[in-house]
């Protein structure tokens, strides 16, 4: 099984409802995330984007799937 939460309230909400998951961002590690063990796949994908900058501080808060890139692009 695998859930896909689009949302941090979705993600919270998935993790509470299974005691064990196994977790898939980019997808660039499969074998790290392959469910074959019976533990849900929580697939991270959807949770992409630049939560917060603050470039006086040089501090920035990204979602989980975020592509470098557009962190890069931030940071330029």
């Amino acid at each position: 099984m695998t859930f896909r939460p689009a949302t941090i309230e979705a993600l919270a909400e998935g993790l509470t409802a299974y005691p064990r998951v196994r977790l898939r961002g980019g997808g660039t590690k499969r074998p790290l995330s392959h469910a074959d063990d019976g533990v849900p796949v929580c697939d991270l994908s959807a949770l992409k984007g630049i939560v917060e900058y603050t470039p006086e501080e040089f501090t920035f808060t990204a979602l989980a799937a975020t592509p470098l890139a557009d962190i890069t692009h931030l940071l330029a």
